[in-house]
């Protein structure tokens, strides 16, 4: 089966982490917002994906996405892509989640902190 949703898992956290890393303090009434927006999107795309995944047979629950055309010799050729497995989307699920509520967390404890 393929997706094309996987490179999202990826893409959201990084575009978020490079946007708040050059914005610096100019992001300092939105970042927090943006952070966890990053971080929730990927949480819900690994939910779609989980969701997906259920009403499937063993054999096709692994999901990939192809990338790009890595090495093109002749009639050999290796691909870069993803690949979402039942062990994968634990992983996803467990990080995305964990590191939202961390985000969310954070926010809170910090309300009261003005610097």
């Amino acid at each position: 089966m393929t997706s094309n949703y996987l490179v999202y898992l990826i893409a959201l956290p990084l575009f978020g982490s490079a946007l708040l890393l050059f914005a610096g303090r100019r992001a300092d009434k939105w970042g927090h917002l943006l952070g966890t927006a990053m971080s929730g999107g990927a949480f819900v795309i690994g939910l779609y994906e989980f969701t997906q995944m259920l009403g499937r047979s063993n054999e096709q629950r692994a999901v990939t996405q192809k990338l790009f055309n890595w090495i093109s010799v002749g009639s050999f050729q290796v691909d870069a892509g993803l690949m979402l497995d039942q062990l994968s989307i634990c992983f996803v699920l467990l990080i995305t989640g964990v590191g939202t509520l961390i985000h969310i967390y954070s926010i809170a404890y910090m309300s009261h902190d003005l610097d």
